[in-house]
């Protein structure tokens, strides 16, 4: 990883570090049985689309996938 590429992932980190904490807190706050995890799951797809990310849910009735969509086309990880 180029300096600078870690430069900018370490700045963007230390800026949503305490959204984070809040969101922890919160998903913490309000516990739910495994597999029940409702409101958790509508929780992280709220967010994940307010950064414009694709979301599938219903994944093993309450999971949530993020799917990041790159640039370039061809094989990604």
């Amino acid at each position: 990883m180029r300096a600078e590429t870690a430069k900018t992932i370490k700045a963007i980190s230390k800026k949503i570090f305490p959204k984070l904490v809040k969101l922890r807190r919160e998903f913490h706050q309000y516990p739910e049985l495994s597999f029940h995890e409702f409101k958790t799951s509508e929780r992280v797809a709220k967010e994940l689309r307010k950064l414009r990310i694709t979301v599938k849910t219903g994944i093993a009735k309450t999971g949530v996938v993020g799917v990041l969509t790159g640039r370039k086309r061809g094989k990604t990880v």
